[in-house]
């Protein structure tokens, strides 16, 4: 018999979490790093970290210029990153594109979970231990801690065929193994 191509069909929850959960998590953290600065810092890092003139309840004037300009360029990424995922990965099912923003957003998940980690080290109470034990995380925690994970939890997910289920180009049978490689390997039927 001919080759079966076999490409990787993308499950619902990959496609609802990657193209609208995630995306509008970035928006918020757009939002509240451009509308609510005092916020954002208080999520993001420790007061002993900040500058005095950053330590203050007035969400508005409170952040001094330079770390709103700061935030300003962490918005507009927050928004480039929310639009990736959004508009890209809803117009493609090229499985390669997938994988390579997927990989690439893992890059990103280790960076900011570091960063994360090298905060709550340098100035929250318990240190970098609480970073490892959600039964300390409050509701900031849950909120920064608590998505990071779970975005790279699918991430890994998805680039390790968890969840995927492999589609024959050559009759649209879907079978329940899990697919694995770029999706663009052939089998022959027997």
């Amino acid at each position: 018999m001919a080759a079966l191509t076999e490409t990787p069909s993308i499950t619902l929850i990959y496609r609802l979490y990657f193209t609208t959960i995630e995306p509008l998590l970035a928006l918020t953290g757009s939002y509240l790093a451009i509308f609510r600065p005092r916020q954002f810092l208080d999520l993001t890092a420790p007061a002993s970290l900040l500058p005095s003139s950053t330590n203050s309840s007035d969400d508005g004037g409170a952040v001094s210029p330079l770390i709103r300009l700061l935030l300003m360029d962490i918005s507009i990424l927050y928004i480039f990153f929310a639009l990736n995922l959004a508009i890209l990965l809803r117009v493609c099912s090229d499985m390669r594109v997938w994988r390579t923003l997927l990989s690439t957003a893992l890059f990103s998940d280790v960076g900011h979970l570091g960063r994360a980690w090298w905060a709550m080290e340098l100035g929250f109470e318990g240190g970098g231990m609480k970073f490892w034990d959600m039964r300390q995380w409050g509701s900031g925690e849950w909120g920064s801690l608590g998505t990071l994970w779970l975005g790279l939890g699918m991430r890994v997910a998805f680039l390790t065929g968890v969840g995927l289920r492999e589609r024959g180009k050559a009759n649209g049978e879907v079978s329940e193994r899990r697919a694995k490689g770029d999706g663009n390997k052939k089998r022959d039927s027997e």
